[in-house]
């Protein structure tokens, strides 16, 4: 009971202490830093196919139309990715006793190029193999810039941790090449049957993360900070710009191309405060 009612009677002090203790170290103002670390990306695609001669029940009867959708609607890679990343950051802080609030902009590298070739081979209904090789790609100037309002509260050891978020820039691009190929088998041995093409850019994403920051020296800081980004690509349709007829089935057909692009890193960096 004692030493219960003694910890009661003490905790004001504690609360005191540790809240002068927390004051030593003073986050607000102008500050500067650079950054170092890794990022791991991934970008996510798909793409459907409509033909209005499948829609009527034509291409060649059977279900040559539904196998050749089917095989072209398969492609769906997720290209995953490793890369270093690495920049600066400028911000500013407003501190009230445990309590900082801030603003933060930061400029960093990461490699955003990426690129995957698929083929996907089917027998069509007279016996035929067709195949369709799909290139998906995304480009970029390798360039990620975020402007982030962040909050946190100030530890007994000086520590700051944060939670952050808001926009995120970067100049992506997302390209989709599809192209058919006839094989041989009940038809002629053209090499190419039907092809698709065409792209998309996003300039604008979202961005969260947290953080752990810590004072080394008077005015300077050692900070740990993870991102995710996150992008999603505007859909495009493509017509199909080549037809040779014959039992392909795809007259007029269009592709229609989905993507999404996201990055998650980890940073390690320091600030100085200006003076």
């Amino acid at each position: 009971m004692f030493p219960i009612i003694r910890a009661a009677l003490l905790a004001p002090f504690f609360i005191v202490a540790a809240a002068q203790l927390a004051l030593a170290q003073d986050y607000s103002g102008f500050y500067a830093g650079l950054n170092i670390g890794g990022s791991h990306t991934s970008a996510r695609a798909n793409q459907s196919l409509f033909s209005p001669l499948c829609a009527a029940g034509g291409g060649g009867g059977g279900n040559g139309c539904a196998l050749q959708q089917a095989a072209i609607n398969s492609v769906a890679p997720s290209l995953n990715e490793g890369s270093f990343t690495g920049g600066g950051q400028v911000g500013f802080n407003w501190r009230s006793g445990i309590l900082v609030i801030g603003v933060e902009a930061d400029l960093n590298y990461v490699d955003f190029s990426r690129t995957q070739t698929t083929p996907v081979t089917w027998v069509t209904n007279n016996g035929g193999q067709k195949t369709v090789v799909t290139v998906m790609g995304f480009d970029s100037d390798n360039y990620v810039a975020t402007i982030r309002p962040r909050i946190g509260l100030v530890s007994l050891n000086n520590s700051l941790l944060y939670i952050t978020g808001g926009w995120a820039f970067a100049d992506l691009n997302f390209s989709n090449n599809s192209t058919v190929y006839n094989q041989g088998g009940g038809g002629p041995n053209i090499p190419i049957h039907a092809t698709w093409s065409g792209s998309s850019s996003k300039n604008t994403g979202y961005v969260w993360g947290v953080g752990f920051e810590y004072p080394w020296a008077p005015g300077a800081t050692f900070k740990v900070e993870y991102q995710h980004l996150e992008f999603d690509l505007p859909e495009f349709t493509a017509v199909n710009s080549t037809n040779l007829g014959g039992n392909f089935s795809l007259t007029n057909a269009t592709s229609t191309s989905r993507s999404s692009f996201s990055a998650d890193t980890i940073r390690f960096g320091m600030n100085w405060k200006f003076q």
